[in-house]
């Protein structure tokens, strides 16, 4: 008897553990570091993208966007679990800014929304580490 309960203790620990979300862990702002390749939607049409991300302080990152016709650095991006984001605003003209990242495992995907004068440009990428 009390080798069943003590294997139904283990069975019970086990289970719990196997329930923890692991990809959270990797979603902190060591887990976004690195160089990501893959391909961008945008104005232009498709092309290759390398973006690489380091780190903004001990909790933000920063993002370097290059294609064939160049690069920008965007950030800081708030980490929040596997979503970061960053927001900005023009109150003299309403121009905005909205990028949002998202990580799942080794994957990164990109939206960006720009509106300018009131008309609104998207851009989009997803890169593999």
């Amino acid at each position: 008897m009390k080798l069943l309960k003590l294997s139904l203790v283990f069975l019970v620990a086990l289970f719990w553990g196997a329930c923890n979300n692991d990809d959270e862990s990797s979603c902190d702002q060591n887990g976004w570091l690195g160089t990501y390749t893959g391909t961008t939607d945008c104005l232009s049409g498709d092309e290759e993208v390398t973006v690489t991300i380091t780190a903004s302080g001990s909790e933000d990152l920063l993002m370097r966007y290059e294609t064939a016709t160049g690069g920008v650095d965007i950030g800081p991006f708030v980490i929040d679990g596997c979503k970061a984001t960053r927001s900005s605003m023009d109150p003299s003209s309403l121009d905005s800014f909205v990028g949002e990242l998202e990580l799942d495992g080794g994957n990164l995907s990109y939206t960006q929304t720009r509106t300018v004068a009131g008309t609104a440009s998207s851009c989009t990428f997803d890169a593999n580490k």
